[in-house]
């Protein structure tokens, strides 16, 4: 059997890093490198308990994204960087 780690909907997202910060949780960011703005659904392939935007820096900047399933729905403007802390498992 095969299965993916996490799956982005739109080919026009571009996934630039998914790694473990020292807590232990996910970064994932990812580039809108159009000039369109792109939505675009992100499902995850492993239990995720929250999602957060950060900035760059990882600094926890937003609120929390709503998380469905495991997916959560993207709106990337042009040209644009977006950052997120993933909480993995049943953390709080």
């Amino acid at each position: 059997d095969t299965r993916s780690f996490l799956s982005i909907s739109d080919p026009r997202v571009v996934l630039s890093a998914l790694r473990r910060n020292p807590h232990g949780d996910l970064i994932l960011r990812v580039f809108n490198p159009t000039t369109d703005r792109v939505s675009a659904d992100i499902v995850f392939g492993f239990p995720v308990s929250a999602v957060t935007q950060t900035n760059l820096a990882e600094d926890k900047v937003g609120k929390r994204v709503k998380l469905t399933n495991g997916r959560i729905r993207l709106q990337l403007k042009p040209k644009t960087i977006q950052t997120f802390v993933t909480l993995c498992g049943d953390k709080p």
